[in-house]
């Protein structure tokens, strides 16, 4: 037995899209927040440059000082930055700020 389908209201409709609208990049921000924090916390002292960016991707932003590269994570509207100092291609510190 089919039943036919019935048209959701104007007020209905416009509800769903902005749920979508907002929901959906919230969702992503605060997933996004949680992967970095899962990335980070599997880094360790002594992992290549290779294994840092498949944890948590690549860098935001890669300065240097000297012989040591620093790459720094964070996704807005989190306020955490994760810090990992690399020399010789190798992690020698890993800092949250």
């Amino acid at each position: 037995m089919n039943t036919p389908a019935r048209e959701m209201s104007p007020a209905k409709t416009m509800a769903l899209i902005l749920a979508v609208v907002v929901i959906g990049p919230l969702m992503f921000l605060f997933s996004r927040g949680l992967s970095l924090a899962r990335g980070f916390d599997r880094v360790q002292v002594g992992d290549s440059s290779a294994a840092v960016k498949a944890a948590l991707g690549p860098p935001g932003e890669e300065t240097h000082s000297g012989p040591q590269t620093h790459y720094r994570y964070s996704s807005w509207p989190v306020p955490t930055v994760y810090v990992v100092s690399l020399q010789d291609d190798k992690v020698t510190a890993k800092t949250k700020q």
